[in-house]
């Protein structure tokens, strides 16, 4: 996702899930948007009587898995990955990706 939350690419492995393809780019968009993790907004939302946005965007989820790509204190951009068993080792692999390119984010 760009900054703005607009798909720019989507790469599904062979046997990847349905539910997969659809839950990623929403994960990558919550994060590209929000500007934090997905996990992140999980925990913020799970607060009693704390503000949801999941309520005025359909697109929005709290599954773990969305990772905001940041360069200095700006996001840039988000990735996401879907179909691990976890949104915690989802979240990991999005988090490697992030730091396999991070050389080339300055």
């Amino acid at each position: 996702m760009d900054r703005l939350g607009l798909s720019q690419i989507l790469i599904v492995g062979d046997g990847a899930s349905p539910t997969g393809r659809t839950l990623a780019p929403r994960k990558a968009y919550t994060s590209a948007v929000r500007r934090i993790t997905t996990g992140e907004l999980n925990q913020r939302v799970s607060v009693p009587g704390a503000f949801n946005p999941l309520q005025f965007d359909p697109q929005l989820t709290i599954e773990r898995g969305g990772v905001p790509i940041n360069v200095d204190k700006e996001t840039i951009g988000a990735i996401a990955v879907s179909g691990a068993p976890g949104g915690d080792k989802d979240e990991a692999c999005a988090q490697a990706g992030i730091a396999k390119i991070s050389e080339h984010l300055k």
